[in-house]
Order: C-alpha cells, then sequence, then structure tokens
C-alpha cells in the first residue's frame, strides 16, 4: 500500500445513515397495513413479513433499523427470532407487538432485549410514540459511534502524518522520558524507536546541553519572549557511523495541550506538570523558523 492509498483510507470515515427501515412481522395482513399507514413517513422505508422465515431473511440483508415484531407467528415464535438475532449479532431495535397478554411473555421478550412490549389492543399513538423513540434511541448510538469512529481514524491519520514525516518527532512525560518517538530516529540517531521508550532525552542529548535544554524545559517565560527554537548536540547511536562535523538539529518543543490556556495560567505551569511534544529538525537543512502561533511554545 502506497502513502497515497494509506492517506485516503485512513481519511475514509464512515457517516450516519439518514434513511429509518422499519420492518412489521405480523401474520394478520389488516395490522400490517393499518401500522404502514399509520407509522408512513418521508424518512422512513417499511417492509412486511407475516411469517418468521420472510423476517429473518429481510433481517439478514443487514438494513433494518426498527422490527415490530409479533409473538405470535405460524411458523417461528417472535422470541425465537430475537434470540436467532442475538446469536448472528443483528443490531436492530425491537418493538414486541403482540395480542399475548401474559406477564411471561412481556418478561421475556424485555430479557432479550426488546425496546418496548405493546399489546394489541393499545392505543395507536402508544405505538408512534415508541417508535419514534426506538429510532432517536439509536440515532443517538449512531452519533457515539462514529464520534467514536472518527476520533480513532483522527488518530490513525495523526500517527501517519507522524510517521511519514522527514522530522524527527516524539513525546516526552512530565519525568522526560519518551513516550513516542517516529520512526526517523533511525535514520538520524540510529536507535529502533522501542530503544528509546521510557528512557530520558539525556540519553541521546550531548552532555555539554544537558543544562541548556533544562533551563528551556523550565523557562516560565511566554508570548514574544519565550524561547521558540533550540539548538541541540545529539549522540548517535555507538554503532552508527558518525557523520563528518557532528549534527546539529533545531528543536521545536511545544507543551502539549495547553494551548487554550490564558497567559497566566502558563506562567504558573513548568516542566514537572506538562507533558512535551518536540520535533527536531536538522538546522543545516532547515533554518526557516515555523510561526509562533502554530505552537504553545515552551
Amino acid at each position: 500500500m502506497n502513502a497515497i492509498t494509506a492517506l485516503y483510507d485512513l481519511a475514509n470515515v464512515p457517516t450516519i445513515q439518514t434513511s429509518q427501515n422499519v420492518l412489521i412481522v405480523d401474520d394478520e395482513p389488516r395490522f400490517r397495513r393499518a401500522y404502514m399507514e399509520l407509522l408512513a413517513s418521508e424518512q422512513r422505508s417499511i417492509s412486511e413479513a407475516s411469517t418468521g422465515q420472510e423476517a429473518i431473511a429481510i433481517l439478514k440483508e443487514g438494513r433494518t433499523d426498527l422490527v415490530i415484531l409479533d409473538l405470535m407467528l405460524p411458523d417461528i415464535s417472535g422470541l425465537e427470532i430475537m434470540e436467532w438475532m442475538s446469536t448472528h449479532n443483528i443490531n436492530t431495535s425491537v418493538i414486541i407487538f403482540s395480542a399475548d397478554k401474559s406477564i411471561n411473555s412481556a418478561i421475556h421478550a424485555l430479557r432479550h432485549r426488546a425496546f418496548e412490549f405493546l399489546r394489541k389492543d393499545c392505543d395507536p399513538n402508544d405505538m408512534i410514540i415508541a417508535v419514534g423513540r426506538a429510532l432517536a434511541n439509536r440515532l443517538r448510538d449512531q452519533e457515539l459511534a462514529l464520534v467514536s469512529a472518527q476520533l480513532q481514524h483522527s488518530e490513525r491519520l495523526h500517527r501517519f502524518l507522524v510517521e511519514q514525516s522527514p522530522d524527527m518527532i516524539f513525546t516526552l512525560d512530565r519525568e522526560g522520558r519518551f513516550t513516542f518517538i517516529n520512526g526517523r530516529v533511525s535514520g538520524l540517531l540510529g536507535y529502533v524507536p522501542e530503544e528509546l521508550l521510557g528512557k530520558s532525552y539525556t540519553s541521546v542529548v550531548d552532555p555539554r546541553d544537558h543544562e541548556h535544554v533544562q533551563y528551556a524545559f523550565n523557562e516560565r517565560r511566554v508570548g514574544e519572549r519565550a524561547t521558540s527554537n533550540l539548538e541541540v548536540r545529539f549522540k548517535r547511536k555507538p554503532s552508527m557511523p558518525r557523520a563528518s562535523g557532528g549534527q546539529v538539529m533545531t528543536a521545536i518543543l511545544s507543551s502539549q495541550g495547553v494551548s487554550k490556556r490564558r497567559p497566566a495560567e502558563l506562567q504558573k505551569s513548568s516542566w514537572a506538570h506538562r507533558e512535551w511534544l518536540a520535533i527536531f529538525r536538522n538546522a543545516r537543512k532547515r533554518k526557516k523558523r515555523l510561526p509562533s502561533r502554530h505552537f504553545m511554545t515552551f
């Protein structure tokens, strides 16, 4: 998979289904026709089934949002259909609509996660209300699932872009230990990312720059007075050939997740209370300074 294909796949987020597909399962045609007319709307597509097997065939298609289900059918019972739905992970809401007045039937239906149990002699408005509530709940669940999916896609996309970056990007915890580092570190310093996770940043920074870096981390200045670029000398992995003249990189550090803080709040914060995101660039190749508005600098 090339980078363009991977980027397209990561950006392809699922959407919410706007149409509402309702299935009415009852062996009495007059009930089916009456409630198909009662529940009709522009947003709804209503289908019908007179037997349990017909209902299962429609449910297998995976497009049904809500099934209005009679318990007493000529071939299999409504409870058996619900058991089949549970076994096959059919995520469809169910309203039981039956002439069976037994309390046990209602209990069994609710145990099978029926959204509502209505008797056939109920007020038709009760059915309208129950269907509206069931579909509204389903829409809310879809919205929550979509938000979760978008977050996952965003995280995957962000990680993909970080891994594809020509720069070495990493995060440090409050103690200055690596919590993430992208693969660019292999080409620059000779380390596999996993080798550095949990280790202090001092393991790759030249000892001559330790005090220099620590001062920047503890800096309390904000705004234009704050340090935005920091040149740091790195130690390559001993087994990696050393470049002639060494290598100096420019580090642009950002305090993660504080871009909305007020200056007064930032002045109270310090290295001990923050996690850090750092982007290290080769100073010889990239002298252009990034706009400070893109980062909440240390």
